[in-house]
């Protein structure tokens, strides 16, 4: 970042890029960025040091993460390299810092800890540091540098202009805060046209990669819109705007708490519920078993990805052909946290509604076998089960086909045996259907058996067989592996 009035004049031997000599680390940087769509006038060498945008560097794993990505592009601007969840905590050595510039320091590390994102920031010395990153003082330097994120890290080091010792400690704060943002992945909100800010200078580049639009930020850039501008005034206030508080939100806000493995339901509307599993830090996996309108059993399934308070994603359907399942998308699926309290949000085709959610706990004790997850049948995709196991009491939700159209059975045993024959229910519903009312009731019917012959502790596959008959259709399978796709 540079104030608008100044002014560079560097030659050849300063200003490396088409000059002879470079080395071979240094002259890849410079092939991956302009493979990239950096514009050659755009790309600086310093000192050996790869610069676009004037005061970012980019490193070598910086670059080649650039190429192995393809993004559609437009404004506000992060990188394709940005800091993975794992980092949970940045801090910075300012220990060269005195005076204004440690001042503006502690004041642009305020900036980002106030906020609910997925990491905090402090001032070293501190403890549980996931990456430290190095704050130096550059004599006579009107401004300051950084670089991007590569595998997943904070770029290491923010370079801050001695020369603005005659600025106030809000722009120094505002030229910390701006080169920090560097380093988790933001690029200059002006970067199509640097002369908005700078008053002089063109497009950094961005050919669809390196400089993607952040939804919910501007699409045009403007003077003192954005803290990421390219240059700053000498009338910075060293605070975020709308926009930016937008993009650090979007990218990384702070994931919300994960419901716990296993059944959840509504007490109020008890007989249908939703099977949640875990799939990483930030997904889960859900079944919906439910009702259509006629009271038939039903279930859909959702993968959820964490965003700004809520898990969320699409509502898929699946359809059986015979010998494998094909999936749509019929609506979305959302569930939040608030003051102590789960709601599962739904939308289906031109229904939607919500409800209170909480967990359902049936047993307790010790367990034999665990069988809690997701299990499919490697040689029929597009079937299966959800088990849950609390002590040694089994529920099995079968997620089966009725012709083509998914319909879910529940078999409950209550065994500290390996071998288990679960006699399964074929449960109807009343007023239980999305977009339902009035009074609530379930009504069950034998549908025959479904036997699996584990192993004790968390077996990873199992002997199976199932003999199920139902209204409309049958599920007969004598002899199956079943195997574990989620949990315990």
């Amino acid at each position: 970042m540079f104030v608008k009035s100044l002014v560079l004049a560097v030659g050849c031997s300063a200003l490396m890029f088409g000059c002879a000599g470079q080395p071979d680390e240094t002259q890849e940087i410079v092939d991956n960025l302009a493979e990239a769509g950096f514009p050659a006038d755009d790309i600086m060498v310093v000192d050996g040091k790869v610069y676009v945008g004037r005061d970012a560097e980019v490193s070598l794993a910086a670059s080649r993460e650039m190429l192995a990505r393809d993004h559609s592009t437009e404004e506000q601007y992060h990188t394709t390299n940005l800091i993975s969840s794992a980092v949970t905590k940045i801090c910075i050595n300012g220990s060269t810092f005195t005076g204004n510039f440690s001042t503006a320091l502690d004041l642009a590390i305020q900036n980002y800890d106030e906020l609910p994102l997925s990491f905090a920031m402090a001032r070293t010395p501190s403890t549980g540091c996931s990456f430290t990153i190095n704050a130096v003082i550059q004599p006579g330097v009107v401004g300051g540098s950084a670089g991007f994120p590569s595998g997943g890290l904070p770029y290491g080091t923010i370079n801050i202009g001695g020369g603005l010792s005659s600025y106030s400690v809000d722009v120094i704060e505002h030229v910390i805060t701006h080169e920090i943002g560097h380093t988790i992945g933001l690029r200059h909100t002006d970067y199509y046209n640097r002369s908005i800010s700078c008053g002089s200078g063109g497009n950094e580049g961005d050919a669809g990669v390196g400089a993607i639009h952040i939804p919910g930020t501007p699409t045009t850039a403007t003077v003192g819109g954005s803290l990421m501008n390219s240059c700053f005034r000498s009338v910075e206030t060293g605070e975020f705007t709308s926009g930016d508080l937008s993009a650090l939100t979007y990218l990384y806000a702070a994931l919300p708490p994960r419901p716990d493995k296993g059944p959840w339901y509504n007490p109020a509307r008890s007989g249908n519920g939703l099977d949640i599993q875990h799939l990483a830090s930030d997904q889960i996996h859900v079944t919906w078993y439910t009702y259509t309108a006629a009271g038939v059993p039903i279930w859909y399934q959702a993968y959820l990805v964490a965003e700004a308070g809520e898990w969320r994603g699409d509502l898929l359907q699946t359809s059986w052909t015979g010998s494998s399942a094909t999936f749509s998308v019929v609506g979305t699926l959302r569930i939040t946290y608030s003051s102590g309290l789960w709601r599962f949000y739904w939308k289906l085709g031109s229904l939607s509604g919500n409800e209170p959610i909480q967990f359902l706990a049936f047993g307790g004790g010790s367990t034999v076998m665990n069988l809690n997850g997701l299990w499919y049948n490697g040689a029929e995709p597009g079937w299966g089960g959800s088990f849950n196991t609390q002590g040694n009491t089994h529920v099995l939700n079968l997620t089966v086909y009725q012709g083509s159209n998914p319909v879910w059975l529940q078999g409950v045993v209550n065994s500290a045996s390996t071998s288990l024959v679960f006699p399964m229910t074929y449960v109807t519903g009343t007023n239980l259907c999305p977009g339902c009312t009035g009074p609530t009731s379930t009504s069950g019917t034998a549908a025959g058996t479904f036997t699996v012959n584990g192993s004790a502790g968390t077996p990873g596959g199992m002997a199976a067989s199932s003999a199920v008959s139902f209204p409309g259709g049958t599920w007969n399978r004598p002899s199956f592996t079943l195997n574990r796709l989620t949990g315990p």
